[in-house]
């Protein structure tokens, strides 16, 4: 009994010895929330936050991005802008499209033509390292024909490979084959009317048949006699 009571006396200081889990900072937490009031508090208090990264290597302006939090991806962008990527390789790009926030993904292509510290063709042409998509990618496996047009026309490859070897085009045309595929079909219109009035005109052909068979053996009925 003894014995039990100090290992699991052991266990517990073994476990209260692990380092806890490292907690964002404010400014990442505040910027997924969307909130660009605490934002500004914290960079009042200390600018350098603008630099801080939170799991997964999420910049304030990937945070943003993925809220699609406008007001927050505009002020930062102002102050200091922090184009990096996270530990996936994906930009604040990447996470505006994938969340399908068009008018945010519209904003930042904006700011980052106008850097000149940021190469835009290589930000606009990035993969992510997961699965080597682009930002245009993600924008046709959203079935975003209008989003993926637009990061065309903004210079974004249609040419690109991810990492199975698929062009964005050969990702939006899977994506609205696989659409068109869940829909349920429609019924044709009219088409219960249309079945009712077969089946009356059978109905009244069959009555009309046996009418016509009626006044023939009558017929024949009044030669005989």
């Amino acid at each position: 009994m003894h014995f039990a009571k100090l290992l699991t006396a052991s266990l517990l200081l073994v476990g209260l010895s692990q380092p806890l889990p490292a907690q964002e900072p404010e400014i990442i937490i505040c910027a997924k929330a969307g909130d660009l009031g605490c934002v500004k508090k914290n960079v009042k208090k200390d600018k350098n936050s603008l630099f801080a990264s939170g799991k997964n290597g999420d910049t304030v302006l990937i945070a943003a991005a993925a809220r699609g939090a406008n007001s927050i991806i505009s002020y930062v962008a102002h102050e200091w802008p922090d184009w990096r990527t996270n530990d996936n390789g994906s930009n604040a790009l990447h996470m505006a499209v994938a969340a399908n926030h068009a008018d945010t993904a519209n904003l930042i292509i904006a700011f980052v033509k106008d850097d000149p510290d940021t190469n835009f063709e290589r930000f606009i042409n990035a993969k992510d390292v997961q699965n080597g998509a682009t930002p245009l990618h993600l924008a046709a496996a959203r079935c975003n024909a209008e989003l993926y047009n637009y990061l065309v026309s903004q210079g974004a490859k249609t040419d690109i490979t991810d990492f199975s070897g698929r062009t964005p085009q050969a990702v939006l045309a899977l994506c609205k084959n696989t659409q068109k595929s869940s829909q349920p079909k429609k019924e044709p219109k009219n088409v219960g009317k249309s079945v009712k009035s077969k089946a009356a005109k059978t109905s009244l052909s069959s009555a009309t048949q046996t009418a016509h068979t009626a006044q023939v053996q009558t017929e024949k009925d009044t030669l005989a006699n």
